[in-house]
């Protein structure tokens, strides 16, 4: 199992090894320090908004315990942004490597038989998603009831000043 950021790496090795033993009359160069950190971060672009989500889900679930919060605080906002882009990320580039498709690098077939994980951190937010409505749909349950307990508690009350005044 490898990751996107090491496949990454080793395919810009494997580039620029590549290109400086057939120095001789080709037309590539090897990528640049600057060049390897923009393919980088845009192979694990998924990967750093699935840190991003986390944390914000993971302070959302934090500030829940001192205080109620809705699903309309801000970092669950955020966070349920960032999923659609999550598995747009995902969907798009499901095999690891970045220079797929670029400089004209051929992979051996191991390199083509890697596939991207699916993003953890969606079923994390779907998990948190429906643990909050079910909690928050059970409260709003309970208060139901407990307003009819009460209500009813008070009805009984009621009756009993009514019977007491009427003397029976």
């Amino acid at each position: 199992m490898q990751s996107p950021t090491s496949s990454c790496i080793r395919d810009i090795k494997d580039f620029n090894d590549a290109t400086s033993s057939s120095r001789e009359g080709g037309s590539d160069k090897p990528i640049s320090g600057f060049e390897a950190i923009r393919l980088l971060f845009g192979e694990t672009f998924c990967e750093v908004l699935g840190v991003i989500t986390a944390f914000l889900l993971t302070y959302f679930l934090a500030i829940c315990r001192d205080t109620p919060r809705n699903l309309d605080h801000w970092t669950y906002i955020v966070s349920s942004a960032l999923v659609p882009m999550q598995l747009g990320f995902f969907f798009h580039s499901k095999h690891l490597g970045c220079l797929r498709g670029h400089h004209g690098f051929d992979f051996n077939e191991s390199s083509e038989k890697m596939k991207r994980q699916f993003p953890v951190v969606v079923i994390y937010h779907t998990i948190v998603t429906f643990a909050f409505w079910f909690m928050k749909s059970g409260m709003e349950t309970c208060e139901e009831h407990l307003k009819m307990a009460t209500d009813s508690l008070r009805d009984c009350e009621r009756m009993d000043k009514k019977i007491e005044k009427k003397g029976i």
